[in-house]
């Protein structure tokens, strides 16, 4: 793994609340190959190694769809996401990355991720990481990598989502409710894949939108929990 992206603070208190996420050791090679194999896994419709890579952290298992119907997607944002995909000229049945325009996008823009696959898929860069994703997360992207993120077991997890998403070609909806400590309650996310000339999948616009929990100042065991 690569160093943290994190600032200290939020690291700090993301191992206060939730420790679960770090004591699983395992060797950035098995992680790999654990978000590889989960990856095709999710591309043929089942999700036994997330859910297992959740179990292990302790944290509910994601909800994930493929080809979600505009209906089934509550926050505003991903609905836009969705009709914005669906309206692109298609090659292949799927919308080429060079018509992806910043200012098309502007009823979302706080939420959107834009990746890009890097090592044969093995990894993605963070392109344009959302201002409203900054502000909920804690944590600035733009520029880096998913193996980036300090947590090894939810990096995992994205990577696989993507690298499913690359491999099936078609839009994934993931639905996840956090651990009960963390400041925020779920998080929903649209994977939209986009291609080049070639039709090659170039491109992920992703939409990210988070839920905060009713507000509370201290746990049960006097612990600040606003700052996660």
């Amino acid at each position: 793994m690569r160093s943290p992206s994190l600032n200290a603070s939020h690291l700090a208190a993301v191992l206060d609340a939730w420790p679960d996420a770090m004591r699983i050791e395992r060797t950035a090679s098995e992680l790999r190959d654990i978000a590889s194999r989960a990856a095709l896994e999710l591309a043929a419709g089942r999700t036994g190694i997330i859910d297992g890579l959740f179990a292990e952290m302790q944290s509910p298992s994601p909800t994930l769809h493929w080809n979600p119907a505009e209906s089934a997607l509550e926050p505003p944002a991903l609905r836009f996401l969705a009709r914005y995909w669906e309206a692109c000229p298609k090659i292949g049945g799927l919308p080429r990355s060079s018509l992806i325009d910043p200012l098309d996008l502007a009823p979302a823009l706080g939420y959107v991720m834009l990746m890009e696959p890097v090592e044969r898929s093995a990894d993605f860069r963070y392109r344009v990481y959302g201002s409203t994703i900054v502000e909920y997360s804690g944590v600035e992207m733009t520029g880096k990598c998913v193996w980036d993120i300090p947590v090894p077991q939810v990096a995992a997890y994205f990577v696989a989502t993507y690298k499913a998403v690359t491999d099936r070609r078609r839009p994934l909806f993931a639905h996840h409710r956090t651990h009960h400590h963390i400041q925020v309650a779920q998080w929903d996310r649209l994977v939209l894949p986009f291609v080049d000339e070639h039709g090659t999948v170039d491109r992920l616009l992703v939409g990210n939108v988070p839920s905060l929990r009713r507000p509370q100042r201290t746990g049960s065991d006097g612990r600040d929990r606003r700052a996660v």
